[in-house]
């Protein structure tokens, strides 16, 4: 259309790219992006959201969220936020399994996270480091983190959290902290870009304003 065009080859548009995760995009990104579009409404942000390396690390995509130790060979790493990790629930699965303490937790059904990143905490991890007690039985396996926590939402078990990428969600009551149980983060999560090649104005501007959202 005559409008789209009109958009496409606005020379006052600038534009920037970003890849990330589905869950970081969902959870931690979106619910605060309006505010950045509200201020910086010349910029126009590409967004690469994808589960998979091959489409973050393109030679298009400007900058990249990542989660990991900060050490990535021709990347420049600034810690965005450390986390840490508890089990989270529907407010209704919580009340109705009476979840208080980790000895709460054994027999109930576990959504567990596999075959995405080796780093990722597994439920035996965070079990072993909180004493409780480690019974695989009613283990729910999904490759995907989004989906996991959709589930936990609908009732259908317990979930790892991440605190401060759930937060929107914790904030609305959509899941709940079940015990007060939690660990650190083994990882962080980081802004990247290529340290091979500066980055725009626009970059910047993005850059600085995700590391602002975690202070």
């Amino acid at each position: 259309s005559a409008t789209l065009q009109q958009v496409s080859h606005n020379p006052a548009l600038r534009s920037v790219s970003i890849g990330s995760t589905m869950a970081f995009a969902q959870f931690w990104l979106m619910p605060r992006l309006h505010d950045f579009w509200n201020a910086h409404q010349d910029i126009v942000i590409d967004h690469m959201i994808s589960d998979r390396n091959a489409d973050l690390f393109r030679n298009d995509v400007d900058l990249r969220i990542r989660y990991g130790d900060g050490g990535w060979p021709d990347e420049t790493a600034v810690k965005l936020f450390d986390d840490r990790i508890a089990a989270v629930a529907s407010p209704g699965f919580a009340a109705r399994h009476k979840v208080k303490q980790a000895k709460d937790m054994a027999g109930l059904p576990l959504l567990s996270v596999e075959g995405v990143d080796w780093t990722w905490t597994t439920w035996s991890d965070f079990l072993r480091a909180t004493g409780a007690p480690h019974r695989k039985l009613g283990l729910r396996r999904f490759n995907s983190y989004v989906i996991a926590l959709q589930a936990a939402q609908d009732g259908q078990g317990l979930a790892l959290g991440w605190m401060n990428m759930i937060k929107p969600l914790l904030s609305k009551r959509a899941l709940v902290q079940v015990t007060s149980n939690e660990i650190a983060a083994p990882q962080a999560f980081y802004v990247t870009w290529n340290s091979k090649r500066a980055l725009s104005r626009e970059a910047e501007t993005l850059r600085d304003w995700l590391l602002s959202q975690s202070a």
